[in-house]
């Protein structure tokens, strides 16, 4: 890997910088503007638009390096016998941190208790707020297409 010329800063160290600076503006922004109806539609129209199209790259750059990396490593270790317990080591390791990690969003979720101090009044708004998309989404997904159709759409 390349080093960092003289006096920058390294790639970690820069995303973290920039993250700070996206966070800060963003903070400024909806202090300074408030529910200015330019700023809901640039967050919509424009940032939202780069952000699905930036995470779409990513994805589609992502699955064939797992792939690749999936199946170089398999072709580097040769012996059958020590990708069976390469596999169940692989498969050991996913179920416990993937158990460790809903342990720690329970208790978290149950420590911290996220909108419990919201007010009664607050609960009526956002349930008002959201029923409409809810509702929209259940007609959505009962009209939408089976499985198998999806597969033969392909």
């Amino acid at each position: 890997m390349n080093k960092p010329r003289e006096g920058s800063l390294a790639l970690h160290w820069r995303i973290l910088v920039g993250l700070a600076i996206g966070a800060i503006a963003g903070l400024i922004c909806k202090q300074i503007l408030g529910d200015n109806p330019s700023l809901k539609w640039f967050s919509e129209n424009i940032a939202n638009t780069i952000g699905q199209v930036f995470l779409r790259l990513i994805f589609m750059v992502i699955i064939p390096l797992v792939f690749c990396a999936l199946t170089l490593g398999v072709a580097e270790i040769g012996d059958v016998r020590k990708l069976g317990r390469l596999g169940l080591i692989t498969l050991l390791m996913t179920v416990l941190f993937s158990g460790a990690s809903v342990l720690i969003g329970l208790g978290l979720a149950n420590t911290l208790r996220p909108g419990a101090s919201l007010s009664e009044e607050s609960r009526e708004k956002l349930r008002k707020e959201f029923i409409k998309d809810a509702d929209d989404k259940i007609n959505k997904a009962k009209n939408s297409k089976t499985v198998l159709s999806t597969i033969l759409d392909v």
